[in-house]
């Protein structure tokens, strides 16, 4: 987190911490996580299922998590750059998902909050891509993220500056 945190603006360090305390003051499902799950890090064969790319894994991670990364993934594909849309499609699969995960509605905000700030931390750390592209990103993430805390002051006073 240290590396995260020199990369982040003061704007996206005061919001990550809003998004935070308010994810620890939720009790939510948790569970081990791929991290990255999208149809180019599996393979299902009629007898086997391969999956690759487990550096993201997390034993504590929120269900869900993946369920969310695999659609906002598609979505990106169909309509690259638009990231609300993406991020609506992640929770709206999610949602669809939920009872089979045993999910509460809670259980799916946490989650949808969770990961937008992760993308958020894992774009402040890349070099992979322009740097004009990954601002343009991390501006959409940060307003996107914003949007999860509902009625919380310090994210909402942080990102109206």
């Amino acid at each position: 987190m240290e590396r995260s945190r020199r990369c982040l603006s003061r704007e996206e360090l005061i919001t990550l911490g809003g998004v935070s305390r308010w994810i620890e003051a939720q009790s939510c499902a948790l569970g081990v996580i791929h991290g990255d799950w999208s149809p180019w890090n599996r393979q299902i064969g009629q007898r086997h299922a391969w999956v690759w790319d487990w550096e993201r894994c997390q034993l504590d991670g929120p269900i869900g998590f993946d369920v969310i990364h695999n659609a906002v993934q598609v979505s990106l594909l169909a309509e690259p750059g638009n990231w609300h849309a993406a991020l609506r499609n992640g929770a709206a699969s999610l949602d669809h998902h939920a009872s089979a995960l045993s999910l509460s509605e809670r259980d799916q905000h946490v989650a949808t909050a969770w990961y937008t700030a992760e993308l958020l931390v894992r774009y402040s750390e890349t070099t992979l891509k322009d740097q004009t592209e990954i601002a343009a990103i991390r501006r959409q993430l940060h307003r996107e993220l914003a949007t999860h805390l509902p009625d919380t002051t310090l994210v909402r006073r942080a990102h109206s500056s």
